[in-house]
């Protein structure tokens, strides 16, 4: 049997030379100029060159390991891949082990040849670097997009949509649910917990806790366009204040910080060791009495204790929640929260060498893009290596802003004496929602010593 392969993908589809149609109809001159009548199609209908885990190739390969193929044909060699490590797999690993003739019908060479397979190790390349190519002019006009403030996605961010000029337009009703979507994470609420409640709400989107953690991280909703680590002023009307997506982020960055450390409590997500500065979460244990009956105790205690790496001692919850409200209230005016040490001057002795960190970045970044433009190093090969340097650069300068942003626009100065004399006059008539909002309104961090004593980082 000879095999005729054909594929096509999705962007190519629109290109009459390239199309399913005129690919079998010169596959099928060739095999009736050659003399042979015992041939099949095999059809990958939208399939990415760049990928081996196509339905009619692998159908093919199949074939080929069965010992019912003779020869391979294809219209032209990048149909038969983009990479050239897979195109000289399948030549080398697969055809010839199987000896199976492998043809092009509009490229001239001769793989029984040394020069005919040099010729096709040559076109392979050329088929990557067309691919290559490609993509970068691609990125480059989105970007320019981005640079110009229109959109430069496939989809538009929930709570927007594009009009004819390329601007996002707010969608009024997903854009208040936006505002919510941040205002629980802020409060508290889990991802999961989040995702229920706009599933619910929404049909246009599939929701689920990844979908509310990219929703919290896109800038998109402050105004900006990122693309490729690029932040650039969109035309579009922002949903979120600056303020409000940084306290996001400061949350978020709290539960990474602590992962594991997240439930129905109190102080989930707050509390730190003092003694080797592991998170702090709540456990749930159970002991069962003589009597059957079964006893639920819920503690605190340091994430390294249970793995043996810190000798801390572990508490019952209600005492340290309790410590933490009477130190509160052991402030007897607001005023007084703002004579206390600001979070953001401790963290200005780490800035010296956030900063080295930063510029060694920087220069790496600089010397692979430098080796790029001389062509010393193919965009292929460093790509993944410059995304990673990208998102570590990106990491850091977060780290910066954070520790040189002034203390007054942590939080609002009329939100937290409102959350104080909450705490004060109002905590035994708030719900648990309420409280948990408050306290972290209050709060950033909370370190519990081995003596059962605490110690507030305050958020102003």
């Amino acid at each position: 049997m000879i095999a005729l392969y054909e594929r096509v993908s999705t962007e190519e589809q629109s290109t009459h030379g390239f199309s399913l149609d005129a690919q079998i109809e010169r596959l099928e001159a060739y095999c009736k100029s050659q003399g042979w009548s015992d041939f099949e199609h095999f059809t990958d209908d939208g399939y990415s060159g760049t990928s081996m885990d196509r339905p009619a190739l692998q159908r093919l390969l199949g074939c080929v390991e069965r010992g019912q193929v003779e020869a391979v044909v294809v219209y032209k060699l990048d149909r038969l891949g983009r990479k050239q490590k897979d195109v000289l797999f399948l030549l080398e690993d697969v055809f010839d082990r199987h000896e199976v003739a492998f043809k092009s019908a509009t490229e001239p060479f001769d793989t029984s040849t040394p020069l005919g397979r040099a010729m096709l190790g040559i076109l392979a390349v050329f088929g990557q670097l067309e691919r290559d190519t490609i993509i970068e002019r691609t990125k480059f006009g989105l970007q320019q997009r981005a640079r110009r403030g229109l959109w430069h996605g496939a989809s538009y961010p929930f709570g927007y949509q594009m009009n004819e000029r390329g601007i996002l337009e707010v969608i009024p009703d997903e854009a208040a649910l936006v505002r919510e979507v941040f205002a629980k994470f802020i409060a508290g609420e889990s991802r999961r917990s989040i995702a229920k409640w706009l599933a619910k709400r929404t049909t246009s989107r599939y929701v689920d806790p990844t979908f509310i953690l990219k929703m919290i991280q896109r800038r998109t909703y402050v105004g900006s366009l990122v693309m490729k680590g690029c932040e650039f002023a969109g035309k579009h009307e922002p949903i979120i204040d600056e303020e409000t997506f940084r306290a996001a982020q400061r949350e978020l960055n709290s539960r990474l910080a602590r992962k594991g450390a997240r439930g129905p409590y109190l102080l989930s997500g707050l509390m730190t060791c003092a003694v080797c500065g592991g998170p702090v979460h709540y456990i749930t244990t159970r002991q069962k009495k003589a009597t059957g009956k079964v006893y639920t105790y819920v503690r605190v205690v340091c994430r390294n204790k249970r793995r043996g790496d810190c000798k801390t001692r572990s508490f019952v919850h209600h005492q340290i929640e309790e410590l933490v409200i009477e130190r509160i209230r052991s402030l007897e005016l607001a005023e007084d929260l703002w004579t206390l040490p600001v979070d953001s001057k401790q963290n200005a002795s780490h800035l010296p060498k956030l900063q080295r960190e930063l510029d060694q970045l920087e220069a790496q970044r600089d010397r692979l893009v430098d080796a790029i433009q001389t062509g010393a190093l193919p965009v292929g090969l460093v790509k993944d290596r410059l995304e990673k340097l990208e998102q570590s650069r990106r990491a850091v300068l977060v780290q910066i802003e954070d520790g040189t942003a002034p203390a007054s626009t942590k939080r609002d100065d009329t939100q937290v004496e409102g959350a104080f004399d909450s705490v004060q006059f109002l905590w035994d008539d708030l719900t648990f929602a309420e409280q948990r909002q408050i306290i972290r309104l209050l709060i950033r961090n909370i370190r519990v010593f081995p003596d059962k004593q605490v110690a507030l980082e305050w958020n102003v």
